[in-house]
């Protein structure tokens, strides 16, 4: 297998980007705005969208690892998962 090797530099900008983005959007929205919601919304519900974002996170890696695999890539599990989050935010 050929071995896949993916800088984490390449990542970093596309992070950083998705961190601002979240930022101007809770400041357009107010963060005041946000805490009050989620203030009300009920734990346990909160906990379980978190719960399965978390498993569906696993399950997009999984994929992926099967994918780069079906074309001879090897690519850790450690090297894909910051990757594929970069590419979530």
């Amino acid at each position: 297998m050929h071995r896949f090797d993916f800088p984490l530099k390449k990542s970093i900008p596309l992070f950083i980007a998705g961190i601002i983005i979240i930022l101007v959007l809770a400041a357009f929205t107010g963060t005041d705005e946000i805490i009050g919601a989620l203030g009300q919304t009920d734990k346990r519900i909160y906990a379980l969208a978190f719960l399965v974002q978390v498993l569906a996170i696993f399950v997009w890696l999984g994929k992926w690892k099967i994918l780069t695999r079906a074309i001879d890539l090897e690519v850790g599990t450690r090297r894909m998962f910051p990757i594929l989050l970069s590419g979530i935010l």
